[in-house]
């Protein structure tokens, strides 16, 4: 049942989004973008996400037999840490994602390959809506899956928490793809994170938006470190609705900033030091001396080193290429 439980979150939290009644005045888009833009047929879209999500749950299954099958064979009692433990580990998991995240989808974009034959799918869906958030191509779904499970590990989460974890990443998900600037009081998770529907909406919509603002599902600050950070503002269209501008010319922008013609690159060096210091990180906390519980302090700081190294290595780049 854990296992299948985002799954039916995800379509009733999109489910709810596509029966409100008509919220023109709140979408970003209107009927003509929306028909002029989404070449890709609905039930194409639903087709492509249930293959996503049958893709998860086999994946994640086929680990549990394979590390810890007696969690399917035998019912065991786990005791859920302290309130103040589990709000780490989602702080923690929060991080791992968004670093996952920001690294796999910018490298979708910047390798050519990558893009045309994997990553484009997701952005046929121009004017991004709720149920379309997981249209993506199979591999980006199963390594999607695998960063998921990434979080679960180094968070040190049980699977109950880690349920309750990806089931807010899902409604995360279809909040950013959701199309809809909705007022405070009704869009939660645009009130608490920075990266809303209109932040993400910038980067699906035209061939220029998707060289920035890369960061998902909750926070931006990847972007703004690492200059792929693109400024806007959400202003009403004087007939109804809310519409989504960069604040700033492109030009008027500092190229330290990273938002000109060509996004800085980062070296295939500094990936494999991400992925090596990930794979660290499972074994250690897959090992039998360690509790499961938290998150281990130096791990973090390992984590903070590896991020002022990645910073200071990109500025001795962008320098080079000045």
């Amino acid at each position: 049942m854990g296992l299948i439980a985002p799954v039916i979150v995800y379509w009733l939290y999109a489910g709810v989004h596509h029966m409100l009644p008509p919220l023109e005045k709140y979408r970003l888009h209107t009927k003509k973008e929306f028909a002029a833009k989404d070449v890709v047929p609905l039930p194409t879209v639903i087709r492509g996400v249930l293959i996503q999500q049958l893709i998860q749950v086999i994946t994640l299954a086929s680990l549990t037999y394979l590390f810890d099958r007696s969690m399917l064979t035998t019912y065991r009692v786990v005791v859920q840490p302290s309130i103040p433990v589990q709000i780490c580990q989602f702080i923690v998991a929060m991080l791992v994602l968004d670093a996952w995240q920001y690294f796999v989808h910018r490298h979708m974009h910047t390798n050519k390959f990558l893009y045309k034959h994997i990553h484009s799918q997701h952005h046929t869906l121009e004017v991004p809506y709720a149920c379309g958030a997981l249209y993506a191509h199979p591999l980006e779904s199963l390594i999607d899956t695998f960063g998921g499970v990434v979080c679960f590990l180094v968070s040190g989460m049980t699977a109950r928490t880690g349920l309750y974890f990806s089931s807010i990443t899902s409604m995360k998900a279809i909040d950013l793809h959701s199309g809809l600037w909705l007022p405070p009081g009704f869009g939660p998770f645009q009130l608490i994170f920075g990266n809303n529907s209109a932040y993400h909406d910038i980067h699906h919509y035209g061939l220029r938006g998707r060289k920035y603002n890369y960061a998902q599902p909750f926070f931006i600050f990847w972007d703004k470190l690492l200059g792929t950070h693109m400024p806007y503002t959400v202003v009403e269209r004087p007939k109804g609705g809310y519409e989504d501008s960069v604040s700033l010319s492109v030009s008027a922008i500092p190229h330290c900033l990273g938002l000109q013609d060509s996004v800085p690159v980062i070296p295939h060096f500094v990936y494999l030091e991400w992925i090596s210091v990930f794979s660290f990180h499972v074994i250690l906390l897959t090992s039998k001396d360690y509790d499961g519980t938290l998150f281990p302090l130096s791990t973090c700081c390992r984590n903070l080193e590896i991020l002022l190294y990645l910073k200071v290595h990109l500025e001795i780049f962008n320098e080079e290429d000045d």
